[in-house]
């Protein structure tokens, strides 16, 4: 009687374990090799975020000029939005701080925006920054359209 009872205890905790970790699996398509093309008359934003190891099992919505756009992020992978000249607001919406990233997007240019967490022990903060095109792409190659 006692060993059933702990091989179904044993099982209970596997498929508790498998359970958790896929939850942490976020949908994610091919790696970026996208052509760079403004399209004319909009501004077109790459939104992504690097590799790192804090809050990196966490997915972010991410808000446009106070619209939230899908999909998430999470780590490693990157979105594309296209948004019409003029002001723009982007930050996330998580329960820690969310700082707010402004910019002036101006027609046909194309825009980088990488997405950091900075951790202050116990809180974290989600800083999204205006990043060089060199560096951008560098980054990029390492992440996947964020499904």
């Amino acid at each position: 009687m006692r060993l059933k009872y702990f091989h179904l205890c044993r099982m209970i905790s596997v498929l508790l374990l498998v359970g958790f970790l896929s939850g942490c699996a976020a949908k994610k398509g091919d790696y970026f090799s996208e052509t760079l093309k403004a399209k004319e008359g909009s501004s077109t934003l790459y939104i992504y975020r690097p590799w790192a190891f804090t809050e990196g099992g966490a997915s972010f919505p991410i808000i446009v000029n106070n619209t939230r756009i899908a999909p998430e992020l999470s780590n490693q992978s990157y979105l594309t939005y296209v948004t019409k000249p003029g002001p723009v607001k982007i930050h996330t919406d998580t329960q820690h701080i969310d700082t707010v990233l402004e910019f002036n997007a101006e027609a046909g240019k194309i825009y980088f925006v990488g997405i950091s967490v900075k951790s202050y022990f116990l809180v974290f903060e989600q800083v999204p920054y205006l990043i060089d095109e060199n560096l951008a792409l560098e980054e990029l190659k390492k992440c996947q359209k964020a499904l």
